[in-house]
């Protein structure tokens, strides 16, 4: 059973997010973290990837990687899986063995269940072979 924060990202601001959200680069921002601490990725997975913007930085500085998206939003994920590989639906429901060197997550624990977030860490956890990327903010 999906929680409430996972139906209101699946429905229409899900959806709205996509078109308010389309437009921005975070080329510098991944470089600053990645790059300027000499860390290079042969592969990332990133929970609640939502178009992808996150991960194409990624792509931008590491062609080679191999890019994995997990996004609820169906419309979403219909651009995230045209540039990555990429599964659509709740992060607590996906199941893999596989293990990426980066594992991140970035503006989406803010919007999990309380109740849910030891999960959702177990989640990076499970699936990282070297790195952990969390980078978020609070919102009360």
């Amino acid at each position: 059973m999906k929680s409430d924060q996972e139906k209101f990202w699946e429905g229409d601001f899900g959806d709205e997010y996509v078109e308010r959200n389309s437009n921005y680069s975070n080329i510098n921002h991944f470089s600053r973290i990645l790059i300027s601490n000499r860390i290079t990725i042969e592969s990332a997975l990133e929970i609640g990837a939502n178009i992808g913007l996150n991960l194409d930085a990624v792509k931008t500085l590491f062609p080679q990687s191999e890019t994995f998206g997990i996004e609820i939003n169906q419309k979403a994920y219909s651009i995230l899986s045209a540039k990555h590989t990429a599964w659509c639906g709740s992060i607590y429901e996906w199941n893999s063995e596989k293990m990426y060197e980066l594992t991140m997550s970035k503006g989406v624990l803010i919007h999990q269940n309380p109740d849910l977030l030891n999960k959702f860490y177990a989640k990076l956890y499970d699936h990282s072979s070297k790195y952990i990327l969390i980078d978020e903010y609070f919102s009360p």
